[in-house]
C-alpha cells in the first residue's frame, strides 16, 4: 500500500442507481482499503467498499462470476 502526501490511492466499488457495479478512483485520508476477500463479501449484498488500486478486477470478477 503506497501512501502519498495526500492519502492512500484506492478504488471505490459501488453500484450506480441502475444496480450496475462501477469503480471510481479515490484518495483515502482517514481509512485504509479492505482486502479482496472482505471486499467480495461486502459488495455481494450491495455495500460500497474501497480496495487498493489493482485489486478491483479480482473483486469484480468474483462478484460477477457468482
Amino acid at each position: 500500500m503506497t501512501q502519498s502526501a495526500f492519502g492512500i490511492p484506492a478504488i471505490r466499488i459501488c453500484r450506480d442507481r441502475n444496480g450496475k457495479l462501477v469503480t471510481v478512483p479515490h484518495v483515502l485520508n482517514y481509512s485504509k482499503p479492505v482486502g479482496v476477500e472482505a471486499a467480495i463479501e461486502k459488495v455481494k449484498p450491495g455495500k460500497t467498499v474501497f480496495v487498493e488500486q489493482g485489486a478491483e478486477a479480482a473483486v469484480l470478477d468474483a462478484v460477477r462470476g457468482s
